[in-house]
């Protein structure tokens, strides 16, 4: 086998060598992120039920501040009513509307407690939701250059597989030409 056989083949053994360890290190990154991609879905998973469980709670709280509502609302009427009845028990109606002050104040304060929790519910969900986004952006990015990453490694194998094609059929030619006489030269 003449030199420049032997040193082709030893470029393409090297070749073949730096191929395969580029090809298991794509490989490597393609599972990594495809494991990291799993973990934000399972992440994302678990806040949309957190999310949900928070909204169905605050519902309920929603829906006991307006049967509270709803029940001084009735309360009051029926106090109003009594004072217009029993005029000549003023002072009792008074000494009833002043406790019925009074709880109104309990429910007022629990009205604003409520309203209370319900902004802080609101912020929560904002902040949930801002934080979804830019989970979301992440995992688009993320897509985005594996996608590159994908084209890239396409580009090279089409590279390698010409590269080689071409060194086939150098080596053919070389095969077929025969062995390579220099001429020898009389003038040193």
């Amino acid at each position: 086998m003449s030199t420049a056989g032997k040193v082709l083949v030893v470029l393409v053994a090297l070749v073949m060598v730096a191929w395969i360890i580029l090809f298991s290190m794509v490989g490597q990154l393609n599972t990594n992120w495809g494991v990291r991609i799993d973990e934000l879905q399972k992440q994302q998973a678990t806040l949309t039920t957190s999310l949900e469980q928070e909204e169905a709670r605050r519902d309920q709280v929603l829906r006991d501040i307006q049967a509270v509502q709803n029940e001084m609302i009735q309360r009051v009427r029926v106090l109003q009513t009594a004072v217009e009845d029993r005029d000549n028990l003023l002072a009792a109606a008074r000494e009833r509307l002043s406790a019925a002050q009074v709880r109104l104040e309990k429910v007022q304060a629990a009205i604003a407690t409520a309203k209370t929790a319900l902004e802080r519910r609101v912020t929560e969900k904002a902040e949930t939701e801002k934080a979804l986004a830019a989970q979301r952006t992440e995992v688009e990015q993320l897509q985005a250059q594996n996608g590159e990453l994908l084209a890239q490694l396409t580009r090279l194998r089409d590279d390698f597989k010409r590269t080689l094609d071409e060194n086939k059929q150098l080596l053919r030619r070389a095969i077929e030409s025969g062995p390579r006489v220099r001429p020898a030269s009389l003038t040193r």
